[in-house]
């Protein structure tokens, strides 16, 4: 990518930044307003991304002082510390609050001191008419390359909690992840009789934190083993969390104090009694999911992934990496101090699975005036209670749901609530219907494994998760801007190669992508033939959850599954084994194929031109290929008819020619032979480009 130089440059962030008693920093950005009809505004924001430390100079006395830990740059996380990456010095890094129809430009640069590149995608956000900015680098864009600077500039169209992350490596994971929320005006808004109050302060972020970087647990499980059982995973609510005692010495920071070993303070979500509350709760994880209680409260869960669905009172909840959602909290206990409980599953299960928070009420007379005195203990009591939203298939083969009370996601509807209507769809025609089967590939392949040195079996039990047998090469130069430059030959799908015969003996490796024409109606049927969930996000749009549920209800036999093909699943579903949902289905960017047999149908119209991602949201996942490209219209003129792709703007980038070297590594053509994939080194060009500011 060429580096980008500036010849005007106006404000790039509005506004002041102050650390309160929550770990998120407030932006006292005029961005974030109460939203009125035909109010919009443009919106600036400048984000810095570098390498940085957790309890580092900047915490000072974190947490012998606590007050120290809420010192600007200052990133105290579990109270471990370890290497990361932060935008702006922060974890997370700055929420973006706007209103539906503002314009949001954000200028990105990249500081990291390893040279590393990066790129940042706006999760949930549809980018209609600026597919070049939906931010997957090498499909979307080039690479953000070291110091240089991106403008992303697009439309907040669609209203919601979404959020913000980066989409190069596993760089999420370390630290490059923030909240972006979406808010529209009250007569516009299906659940703003459901509140009182929508607060910045009331942004739950989610994630699994290791003790080491992200790319040192990938590493470990692709070249050692695939876990590691001394190798910790906690979580983190909004970049704060208490797991590892800090026993430093304050004496060197130039204060006198007890030095005993203490903890880092936990997040704090401030309420008073009597007041109803939306709270947004983002699973920004890398791989683990998570059950979701507050102490002696139920919530009322009214969205997901920013569509409203039919309110539901429960006890808690399960969210998995890359959803959203919005929940009602009625303030209505005796005042106090209560625990947010967050149990993890998945690999979070080991090594210190659990997050906790404060629920606190700011009203309480007999509190103490820091709200950190809960009773130790009791923040791990993740014993089930109540009803269960959304339970995963463990509920189901451990027997939980002839004890427990439940609601499954496929028995949620699109609740508009003041503007309902039925939605159906009994007419609708699938223009195009595409099956997946999400599996493990048991091969000795070149790029984890050595049939001679280190075959797969030694790799202890680790398989590379794919599509359909497939495994994503990403390319090398952004399909979406710069089509006519790129080899069409690694263009492949499940049409075009023998993916029963030919992936087998070593990896599919190559640019999997289906091609829609503008308007068609496309379904995909997914079918988890895994022991693991898989979170599947696609980009660019919002689809109907038109089918949900397991090929086998056989709850005493986890391994049932296995003996169900893709091909069995498929000649059932022509039967009608499988029925879809065409009232009122509900909305989803992020849908969980079930572990174990589950399967997900889901539907959308091709109106969106450009190629767009759809992928698991299991990091390690997507860095194994466990993803596809959706390519819809046309990106050039042809004799079919005119370019249907967005054209980006005249300051975009474009990326550099490239000459090829071979590499070993297998890969499939669109002609079902082999190939040798060509990996490209790039020629540095030197350029100068104009920003235009509008």
């Amino acid at each position: 990518m060429f580096t980008v130089w500036m010849i005007a440059f106006a404000t790039v962030f509005a506004g002041t930044i102050f650390h309160t008693s929550t770990g998120l920093a407030e932006y006292h950005h005029p961005c974030n307003r109460e939203c009125v009809l035909n109010g919009p505004m443009v919106c600036e924001y400048n984000f810095t991304v570098e390498n940085f430390y957790t309890m580092s100079r900047a915490c000072h006395a974190c947490p012998f002082v606590e007050a120290d830990c809420y010192r600007p740059h200052c990133i105290s996380t579990n109270g471990l510390a370890r290497n990361v990456l932060a935008v702006n010095r922060q974890i997370p890094g700055p929420s973006i609050e706007v209103c539906q129809g503002d314009t949001v430009r954000v200028w990105v640069t990249n500081l990291m001191d390893d040279g590393s590149s990066t790129s940042i995608h706006w999760h949930g956000l549809e980018q209609r008419g600026t597919n070049f900015m939906d931010g997957a680098a090498r499909v979307t864009q080039c690479d953000i390359g070291p110091h240089e600077t991106f403008r992303y500039e697009f439309t907040a169209d669609n209203a919601g909690t979404h959020w913000w992350h980066s989409h190069t490596g596993v760089q999420l994971g370390d630290g490059l992840y923030g909240a972006f929320i979406v808010r529209e005006p009250p007569s516009s808004d299906s659940r703003y009789s459901m509140y009182d109050k929508d607060l910045s302060g009331h942004v739950m972020l989610i994630n699994d934190w290791p003790d080491k970087p992200q790319i040192y647990r990938y590493m470990e499980e692709m070249q050692d083993r695939w876990m590691h059982p001394y190798l910790g995973i906690n979580v983190l609510l909004n970049g704060r969390g208490r797991k590892h005692l800090v026993d430093g010495d304050p004496g060197a920071l130039g204060l006198t104090m007890n030095p005993n070993a203490t903890y880092t303070p936990y997040e704090t979500f401030n309420v008073n009694n009597g007041q109803r509350y939306r709270f947004r709760a983002i699973g920004a994880a890398t791989r683990c999911y998570f059950r979701v209680s507050i102490q002696d409260h139920v919530i009322t869960v009214v969205t997901s992934d920013g569509n409203p669905v039919t309110p539901s009172t429960v006890d808690s909840f399960m969210i998995h990496p890359g959803e959203r959602y919005d929940f009602i909290l009625h303030a209505d206990q005796i005042s106090g101090d209560y625990w947010v409980r967050v149990q993890a599953f998945g690999d979070c299960r080991w090594g210190g699975g659990h997050g906790s928070a404060i629920l606190h009420y700011q009203d309480c007379d007999l509190c103490e005036d820091e709200p950190q005195t809960l009773p130790e203990g009791e923040e791990f009591d993740h014993e089930l209670k109540g009803t269960i939203l959304n339970p995963d298939s463990e509920f189901f083969y451990d027997g939980q749901h002839e004890t427990h009370e439940y609601i499954e996601q496929k028995t949620l509807r699109y609740d508009h609530r003041d503007f309902w209507k039925n939605e159906t769809y009994h007419d609708e025609r699938v223009d195009v219907r595409y099956y997946m089967n999400l599996r493990y590939q048991a091969n000795d392949n070149s790029m984890y494994s050595h049939p001679d040195y280190y075959p797969q079996e030694s790799r202890y039990g680790l398989i590379t998760p794919t599509i359909n047998n497939l495994t994503l090469y990403r390319p090398t130069l952004p399909l979406a801007t710069q089509w006519e430059d790129v080899t069409h030959k690694r263009l492949c799908n499940a049409s075009t190669v023998d993916t029963v015969n030919d992936c087998n003996d070593d990896l599919c490796y190559c640019t999997h992508m289906l091609d829609v024409e503008m308007g068609q109606v496309v379904e995909f049927f997914i079918y988890g033939q895994a022991n693991d969930p898989h979170q599947m996000h696609l980009h660019g749009y919002t689809f109907r959850v038109v089918g949900d549920g397991h090929v086998t209800n056989n709850w005493n036999d986890n391994k049932a599954f296995n003996s169900v093909t893709m091909q069995e699943v498929i000649e059932r579903d022509r039967n009608g084994e499988f029925p879809r949902i065409l009232t009122n289905p509900i909305y989803k960017d992020t849908i969980t194929v079930h572990s174990k047999g589950g399967y997900s149908i889901i539907r959308f119209k091709a109106d969106n031109p450009g190629v767009w991602f759809f992928h698991c949201h299991n990091e390690g996942h997507l860095m194994q290929g466990m993803a596809l490209l959706v390519k819809v219209g046309r990106p050039v003129h042809t004799m079919d008819g005119a370019k249907q792709f967005p054209h980006p703007p005249n300051y975009f980038p474009v990326c550099g020619k490239t000459v090829g070297h071979l590499n070993k590594i297998k890969q499939c053509d669109v002609s079902g032979a082999s190939a040798l994939v060509v990996q490209m080194s790039t020629v540095i060009l030197v350029a100068v480009y104009s920003l235009l500011l509008l």
